[in-house]
């Protein structure tokens, strides 16, 4: 299983990705900045299916969105909650929103 397998280790985050993931570290609060991150891209339209991301990516997820605004859904059990996440926006992942809700992208608008 997936779970079993160690992380593989990356190379260490700079340049222009350093500095864009330091800036929202800091606008979110963060004390620390993240040593890890995960690109993923949706064009418009595109979405991706509810999950909960691995544990072994830690306490905190911090979420960079850069392209096409779109919609966030949280689920747990019956509970549904539905966030606009706006292009060039920042979300923070963490408590029970990290851990016990699953989340997904709804597809992406056309607009930014």
């Amino acid at each position: 299983e997936a779970r079993d397998k160690p992380v593989k280790e990356a190379p260490p985050v700079n340049g222009a990705i350093r500095a864009c993931v330091t800036e929202a570290a800091r606008h979110v609060g963060l004390d620390t900045i993240p040593d890890q991150v995960l690109g993923n891209r949706y064009r418009a339209g595109e979405g991706i299916q509810a999950h909960k991301d691995d544990e072994r990516l830690g306490e905190v997820i911090l979420i960079l969105s850069y392209g096409a605004s779109t919609e966030m859904e949280f689920a747990w059990g019956r509970k549904r909650a539905t966030y606009r996440v706006p292009s060039a926006s920042w979300a923070l992942l963490t408590g029970s929103a990290r851990w016990d809700y699953t989340h997904r992208i709804r597809g992406a608008s056309t607009q930014g």
